[in-house]
């Protein structure tokens, strides 16, 4: 056990030394660029976890719709979009503007989206099936981009409604 023990020490100290040795190399700029903007991503994404575990906590509604996705009346998708409405103010704006030129059910979508529901609960939601809501995620997606005149991007429609 103790030759285990010193094993691990010694195995310990050189991989401090080690990455004292990298902090002492001169990264090249791109790479400090790099190193720079991913912390920032990484730091962004822990905060929007944050923010929305938060969200969650505060709203037991949406925990319980979670727990047990169930079809929703037109009542009830209100209520959900006025509770967004309150949580992030700016986004029915950018999505029931006129420059998006959204219909109402790529409008529900895009709420919907923006509150962290899978394809499959927001299927159950509105009582369509998974494919339909993959297929108009896909066609409002589309629709988004060409009204913003927005190239081809990798980023999903889901990433894009979650950073506006």
């Amino acid at each position: 056990m103790t030759a285990l023990r010193k094993e691990n020490e010694k195995l310990q100290k050189e991989n401090i030394r080690l990455n004292d040795s990298l902090k002492d190399k001169n990264l090249s700029p791109e790479m400090a660029e790099l190193k720079r903007v991913t912390g920032e991503l990484q730091q962004s994404f822990r905060q929007g976890e944050d923010m929305f575990a938060f969200i969650q906590a505060s709203c037991p509604s949406l925990v319980k719709l979670r727990r047990k996705p169930v079809y929703l009346s037109h009542a009830e998708i209100q209520e959900l979009r006025s509770l967004a409405d309150v949580i992030f103010p700016k986004f029915g704006s950018l999505v029931k503007g006129k420059t998006l030129d959204l219909k109402e059910s790529e409008v529900i979508l895009c709420y919907l989206i923006k509150l962290h529901f899978s394809v499959s609960e927001i299927a159950i939601f509105l009582g369509i099936a998974s494919t339909s809501v993959s297929t108009a995620k896909l066609r409002t997606k589309k629709k988004i981009y060409a009204a913003l005149d927005i190239s081809s991007s990798n980023e999903s429609l889901d990433q894009w409604l979650w950073r506006h």
